[in-house]
């Protein structure tokens, strides 16, 4: 899998990854290499061991249009297939949303559907743009996304849980200006 993803420094940087069936991995980010075992230990989370013993847990989401959003250590990064991604605004299922945001700070659902990921936690400090929550609906994944700065401060549904259209699924303490 060949991926890019740009800083909001506006510099790009490239990402492979290759597995096998043996499960293990090679990374190779900007030139630099990681190898190591993998593990799945959920739907879209991966544990990685390198050969150096650091462990790293990684999650991943995407959509039909070849758009990935991978979240470490807190930071959510937009991968983009390069081969695949175009410049969609038809607005078709299957794409990462912005959820809407009422004067609670609630991020509510845009869909009906289950909680299959959850990859913030409360206190977490969010940016626009970063992944909050991942909905299965009609078997397909979708990520949710901040549509404003701040702090989560409430998690009303875990993973597993279902979510009616308009539900909360996360309450953020808003950055002023946001």
């Amino acid at each position: 899998m060949d991926l890019e993803f740009q800083n909001s420094d506006g510099s790009l940087h490239r990402f492979t990854f290759e597995s096998n069936r043996e499960q293990t991995f090679s990374l190779i980010l900007d030139g630099n290499s990681l190898s190591g075992n993998w593990q799945r230990v959920g739907p879209n989370t991966l544990s990685l061991l390198t050969d150096d013993g650091s462990s790293h847990l990684i999650h991943l989401a995407g959509d039909d249009s070849g758009h990935f959003y991978l979240q470490h250590q807190g930071r959510t990064y937009h991968l983009v297939d390069p081969g695949r991604a175009e410049d969609d605004t038809s607005g078709g299922g299957g794409g990462a949303t912005g959820g809407d945001i009422n004067e609670q700070g609630e991020i509510l659902s845009p869909m009906p559907g289950k909680v299959v990921g959850l990859p913030v936690a409360l206190g977490d400090r969010v940016a626009p743009g970063d992944l909050l929550v991942i909905l299965e609906s009609m078997k397909m994944e979708n990520p949710v996304l901040s549509p404003v700065a701040g702090t989560v401060v409430k998690l009303p549904l875990e993973v597993g849980a279902a979510a009616a259209l308009g539900d909360p699924l996360i309450r953020l303490d808003v950055d002023p200006g946001d």
